[in-house]
């Protein structure tokens, strides 16, 4: 997390407390987190819809070209047009299928990235119970702190709204929005 700008309204020091107990409240409660974990998939599956819509996209595409390829093959084996017409028209579908595959690989590469696998879930767990012993210990030591926030992805937004600072809170353990009534003058 980056210390804030005081001209912005928001000091960092206070939001930096918020964070951190919103933080150790998480990793401290096992319901806290598992709910965090559920909000975060729930989240991660309406941000991927339009990536599952193009892999589907993709795939009718993919069934279709090959499935062209292959009549294509037919009609060879047939003798029904040239030999040229027909290797032009397989090198262009050939061309249309390797950019669809390598399109696919990389929505499903995406795909992946934004979803926890239940052996990142099962490490969040253990990360969580061997860390939240020690939470306390831990409030001057930045480097630790610094640390946990990484592994947990965590991202803050500020805003002020109807004449209020609030601080939102994103993270693989779930998201929350705060009141910050810390306004610098």
């Amino acid at each position: 997390m980056r210390a804030c700008d005081k001209r912005a309204g928001f000091r960092s020091d206070i939001l930096e407390s918020i964070v951190w107990d919103w933080v150790k409240h998480v990793l401290s409660d096992p319901a806290s987190l598992q709910q965090g974990l559920d909000e975060y998939h729930a989240d991660q599956d309406k941000e991927n819809v339009p990536l599952r819509e193009r892999l589907k996209i993709i795939d009718g595409l993919l069934e279709d070209n090959n499935s062209k390829l292959e009549r294509l093959v037919d009609l060879y084996l047939e003798n029904e047009f040239s030999k040229d017409v027909l290797l032009e028209k397989k090198v262009r579908l050939e061309t249309n299928i390797r950019a669809l595959e390598i399109d696919r690989a990389a929505l499903m590469s995406q795909l992946q990235a934004r979803v926890l696998s239940p052996d990142e879930i099962h490490d969040l767990y253990d990360f969580a119970n061997r860390i939240a012993k020690g939470l306390n210990n831990i409030e001057g030591d930045l480097t630790t702190k610094r640390e946990i926030i990484e592994t947990i992805d965590l991202m803050l937004t500020l805003a002020i709204e109807d004449g209020q600072g609030v601080a939102y809170i994103r993270s693989i353990l779930g998201n929350t929005s705060m009141s910050v009534t810390t306004a610098v003058p």
